[in-house]
Protein backbone atom coordinates (compact mmCIF):
# COMPACT_ATOMS: atom_id res chain seq x y z
CA UNK A 1 0.00 0.00 0.00
CA UNK A 2 1.14 3.17 -1.13
CA UNK A 3 1.60 5.86 1.60
CA UNK A 4 3.27 8.90 2.11
CA UNK A 5 4.34 10.47 -0.88
CA UNK A 6 5.28 14.20 -2.05
CA UNK A 7 5.37 14.85 -5.83
CA UNK A 8 6.34 17.94 -7.09
CA UNK A 9 5.69 19.58 -10.25
CA UNK A 10 5.96 18.55 -13.44
CA UNK A 11 6.99 14.81 -12.24
CA UNK A 12 6.64 11.73 -14.68
CA UNK A 13 5.97 8.42 -13.19
CA UNK A 14 6.12 5.91 -16.35
CA UNK A 15 3.90 2.26 -15.94
CA UNK A 16 4.70 0.17 -12.74
CA UNK A 17 6.33 2.48 -10.67
CA UNK A 18 6.14 1.43 -6.64
CA UNK A 19 7.07 4.59 -4.62
CA UNK A 20 6.56 4.11 -0.54
CA UNK A 21 8.02 7.01 1.94
CA UNK A 22 8.70 9.40 -0.97
CA UNK A 23 9.65 12.99 -1.65
CA UNK A 24 10.16 14.02 -5.47
CA UNK A 25 11.22 17.41 -6.39
CA UNK A 26 10.12 19.29 -9.92
CA UNK A 27 10.86 18.19 -12.97
CA UNK A 28 11.86 14.46 -11.74
CA UNK A 29 11.42 11.39 -14.63
CA UNK A 30 10.91 7.93 -13.32
CA UNK A 31 11.27 5.34 -15.22
CA UNK A 32 8.87 2.03 -15.78
CA UNK A 33 9.52 -1.24 -13.08
CA UNK A 34 11.42 0.87 -10.66
CA UNK A 35 10.63 0.67 -6.86
CA UNK A 36 11.66 3.50 -4.46
CA UNK A 37 10.95 3.47 -1.03
CA UNK A 38 12.44 4.70 2.37
CA UNK A 39 10.92 4.52 6.13
CA UNK A 40 8.28 7.12 7.46
CA UNK A 41 11.20 8.30 9.98
CA UNK A 42 13.47 8.84 6.64
CA UNK A 43 11.49 9.32 3.43
CA UNK A 44 13.95 9.32 0.62
CA UNK A 45 14.51 12.24 -0.70
CA UNK A 46 14.70 13.26 -4.59
CA UNK A 47 16.54 16.58 -5.69
CA UNK A 48 14.64 18.59 -9.08
CA UNK A 49 15.29 17.61 -12.45
CA UNK A 50 16.56 14.16 -11.58
CA UNK A 51 15.99 11.00 -14.66
CA UNK A 52 15.97 7.42 -12.69
CA UNK A 53 15.69 5.28 -16.18
CA UNK A 54 13.74 2.06 -15.86
CA UNK A 55 14.23 -0.82 -13.65
CA UNK A 56 15.77 1.12 -10.66
CA UNK A 57 15.36 -0.66 -7.02
CA UNK A 58 15.88 1.79 -4.00
CA UNK A 59 15.70 0.70 -0.71
CA UNK A 60 16.06 3.58 1.48
CA UNK A 61 14.55 2.49 4.70
CA UNK A 62 18.34 3.91 6.29
CA UNK A 63 18.07 7.62 4.26
CA UNK A 64 18.14 8.11 0.45
CA UNK A 65 18.87 11.93 -0.40
CA UNK A 66 19.37 12.61 -3.65
CA UNK A 67 20.40 15.82 -5.14
CA UNK A 68 19.25 18.01 -8.12
CA UNK A 69 20.26 16.59 -11.52
CA UNK A 70 21.16 13.27 -10.86
CA UNK A 71 21.41 10.73 -14.00
CA UNK A 72 20.48 6.86 -13.17
CA UNK A 73 20.97 4.56 -15.65
CA UNK A 74 18.89 1.31 -16.39
CA UNK A 75 18.62 -1.06 -13.34
CA UNK A 76 20.33 0.89 -11.09
CA UNK A 77 20.37 -0.43 -7.38
CA UNK A 78 20.99 1.07 -4.07
CA UNK A 79 21.01 -0.76 -0.26
CA UNK A 80 21.22 1.21 2.20
CA UNK A 81 20.90 -2.07 4.63
CA UNK A 82 22.91 -5.46 3.84
CA UNK A 83 23.29 -8.59 5.30
CA UNK A 84 21.34 -11.84 5.84
CA UNK A 85 18.06 -11.53 7.15
CA UNK A 86 17.14 -15.09 8.26
CA UNK A 87 19.76 -18.06 9.49
CA UNK A 88 22.77 -18.40 11.65
CA UNK A 89 24.62 -16.57 8.87
CA UNK A 90 23.30 -13.23 10.65
CA UNK A 91 25.74 -14.39 13.82
CA UNK A 92 28.80 -14.03 11.13
CA UNK A 93 27.73 -11.47 9.28
CA UNK A 94 25.40 -8.91 10.72
CA UNK A 95 23.40 -6.45 9.11
CA UNK A 96 25.35 -3.35 8.41
CA UNK A 97 23.23 0.38 7.42
CA UNK A 98 23.91 3.75 6.44
CA UNK A 99 22.34 6.41 5.02
CA UNK A 100 23.73 7.04 1.43
CA UNK A 101 23.75 10.55 -0.26
CA UNK A 102 23.99 11.54 -3.53
CA UNK A 103 24.94 15.27 -4.48
CA UNK A 104 24.15 17.27 -7.16
CA UNK A 105 25.19 16.56 -11.41
CA UNK A 106 26.06 13.04 -10.94
CA UNK A 107 25.66 9.90 -13.07
CA UNK A 108 25.45 6.37 -12.02
CA UNK A 109 26.11 4.09 -14.88
CA UNK A 110 23.68 1.23 -16.42
CA UNK A 111 22.89 -1.59 -13.13
CA UNK A 112 25.50 -0.67 -11.01
CA UNK A 113 24.66 -1.03 -7.42
CA UNK A 114 25.20 1.27 -4.34
CA UNK A 115 25.74 -0.55 -0.85
CA UNK A 116 25.51 0.89 2.39
CA UNK A 117 28.62 3.58 2.81
CA UNK A 118 28.88 4.18 -1.04
CA UNK A 119 27.94 7.88 -1.04
CA UNK A 120 28.57 10.66 -4.29
CA UNK A 121 29.98 13.81 -3.46
CA UNK A 122 28.40 16.82 -6.46
CA UNK A 123 29.65 16.02 -9.99
CA UNK A 124 31.09 12.35 -9.58
CA UNK A 125 30.35 9.53 -11.87
CA UNK A 126 29.92 5.58 -10.87
CA UNK A 127 30.65 3.91 -14.00
CA UNK A 128 28.58 0.81 -15.67
CA UNK A 129 28.29 -2.38 -13.94
CA UNK A 130 30.25 -1.21 -10.72
CA UNK A 131 29.70 -1.74 -7.35
CA UNK A 132 30.31 1.03 -4.78
CA UNK A 133 30.92 1.27 -0.71
CA UNK A 134 32.62 4.16 -0.21
CA UNK A 135 32.60 8.04 -0.98
CA UNK A 136 33.29 9.24 -4.22
CA UNK A 137 34.35 13.00 -4.28
CA UNK A 138 33.59 15.85 -6.06
CA UNK A 139 35.16 15.23 -9.47
CA UNK A 140 36.00 11.95 -8.99
CA UNK A 141 35.31 8.94 -11.80
CA UNK A 142 34.90 5.28 -9.93
CA UNK A 143 34.10 2.29 -11.91
CA UNK A 144 34.27 -1.63 -11.35
CA UNK A 145 34.02 -4.38 -8.88
CA UNK A 146 34.45 -3.22 -6.26
CA UNK A 147 34.35 0.77 -7.55
CA UNK A 148 37.83 2.50 -7.18
CA UNK A 149 38.76 5.58 -8.59
CA UNK A 150 39.79 5.88 -12.41
CA UNK A 151 40.19 9.73 -13.18
CA UNK A 152 39.72 12.92 -11.89
CA UNK A 153 37.55 15.49 -13.89
CA UNK A 154 38.93 18.98 -14.83
CA UNK A 155 37.95 21.85 -15.25
CA UNK A 156 34.43 20.82 -13.44
CA UNK A 157 33.29 24.32 -12.13
CA UNK A 158 30.96 24.60 -15.19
Amino acid sequence: KARNIQLGKDVILKENVSLNNVIIGDGVKIGKNTTIFGSEERPVFIGNNTYIAPNCYMNGYYGLKIGNNVTFGLGVTIFTDSGPNVGRLKKFYPTISSEIFIGEDCWIGTYSIISPKGNMEELSILGAHSMLSETIKTGEVFGGVPAKLSKRLSNINV
